[in-house]
């Protein structure tokens, strides 16, 4: 898929190749990008400052990618919150901590790619979060423990890596390099199981449900299954019908169908999530920030697109287009919303960051964005760059924009104005 091609249609997010300087913003490995926190640093104004909370989103732990796929720890996140918040109790106020596997939605991913001719040289890591959801619903969800027990509890899943990796040199100069062999989904597995390193008994429940060669998929499926779940039998929500009953809403509920290939964020359902893009004018951006803040007010994981440049990361871990003099590492992103704070708020002044009332909530409607502060897949604890606990704050300014945005990876590419927040996918009714 050709740069000039994503550049012109973000919402596409495939982050290997849309970044300068030859790094990745969404695969940050260790080492590849280099010292990040404290670049181009300016003293914050209103450092200090005490604000008080407003949302405070449900969220599991906070993982760390190897690969440029952070459309699939976005999306994994984002089920994990919705499941989180629907399974709380006084009991257990973090409600069930799921750990889905990234790496069971990056195995088909490639999959697809490899099979469906799309992928000659080198695995295209990036993508976008209704094309995971596509991939749920066509083969299901699994748990890491049971997908790659060893990476059960880790932070970093360097599997995923090595398997990048194994597979690339198979399409250079190994199985994957004959063209007729990746037209051959049981090759293609062959090849996946074992870049993948992955245990007999889990390749053999899915060969009973998917076929050698990965050609059914779970709605043509009625093999037994012990590991792998179906959309349907995870139960993120409710929601009021057109009668007054409440209905459990599951994954395939929430994800509903992609409208177009070409447009996998785009879905239809009643109960399917949207995209709305962040609108050029200010009365727009208004709209857009209003309906933000109550889906996240009502406790719903708002999921961000946006695009990342380095140099507006302070020390802090704050993106500020204060910090931002020059052009640095670059690539587009998707990250999945925890709170905010909001400016100006009628009768309150200032809120954010934490639970309020009611009351409260809806004034902060009325109010101004400062930050959004969203759950990052860049790890909790890293010496190259700065966090909030693996949480990161977007300041309006730099959302708002607009930044240098370089054409291609070469050092000394042009840039032009570009906006670097995208869109939003929010719940229907918002």
């Amino acid at each position: 898929m050709s740069l000039d091609w994503m550049r012109r249609n973000t919402r596409w997010i495939t982050f290997g190749t849309l970044l300068t300087l030859g790094a990745t913003s969404c695969a940050p490995g260790e080492g590849d990008l280099g010292p990040l926190s404290g670049e181009n640093a300016t003293e914050d104004p209103t450092e200090g400052t005490t604000v008080d909370a407003v949302t405070d989103l449900t969220h599991t732990t906070v993982k760390r990618q190897s690969i440029g796929n952070c459309w699939i720890y976005a999306t994994t996140g984002w089920i994990e919150s919705m499941r989180a918040k629907y399974t709380r109790t006084t009991a257990n106020p973090a409600g069930e901590q799921l750990n889905i596997s990234e790496s069971w939605i990056t195995y088909w991913h490639w999959y697809k790619h490899l099979t469906d001719g799309s992928t000659s040289t080198e695995i295209e890591t990036g993508g976008f979060w209704g094309e995971a959801g596509d991939l749920i619903i066509a083969r299901g969800w699994m748990s890491e423990g049971d997908f790659i027990p060893e990476e059960a509890n880790s932070e970093i899943s360097q599997r995923q890596s090595s398997a990048l990796n194994a597979i690339n040199a198979s399409l250079r100069s190994g199985m994957l390099s004959n063209p007729m062999n990746r037209r051959n989904g049981m090759i293609v597995r062959q090849e996946l199981n074992r870049a993948f390193g992955l245990r007999q008994e889990i390749i053999a429940e899915m060969d009973t449900v998917f076929g050698a060669d990965g050609a059914r998929t779970l709605e043509n499926a009625r093999a037994t299954r012990r590991f792998i779940k179906r959309p349907t039998e995870l139960i993120v929500g409710s929601a009021r019908t057109s009668t007054g009953s409440t209905r459990r809403l599951h994954l395939g509920d929430v994800f509903g169908r992609a409208n177009g290939y070409w447009n996998p964020d785009l879905r239809s359902g009643t109960y399917a999530w949207r995209s709305i893009s962040y609108p050029s004018d200010m009365a727009g951006r208004t709209r857009f920030w209003q309906r933000v803040m109550k889906a996240m007010n009502d406790g719903h994981p708002v999921i961000v697109s946006w695009l990342v440049d380095f140099n507006a990361l302070d020390s802090e871990g704050n993106f500020k287009l204060t910090q931002l003099t020059t052009p640095g590492r670059q690539g587009g992103h998707l990250t999945v919303t925890e709170d905010y704070t909001v400016d100006n708020v009628p009768g309150f002044g200032t809120l954010g960051l934490g639970m309020l009332s009611a009351e409260q909530r809806n004034a902060a409607l009325q109010g101004t964005i400062r930050f959004l502060r969203i759950k990052n897949s860049w790890g909790t604890d890293r010496p190259d760059r700065a966090s909030h606990n693996g949480y990161y704050d977007l300041y309006l300014d730099y959302m708002n924009g607009p930044i240098r945005w370089k054409t291609s990876e070469e050092p000394n590419a042009p840039t032009r104005p570009q906006t670097p927040l995208d869109q939003a996918i929010i719940p229907p009714g918002y």
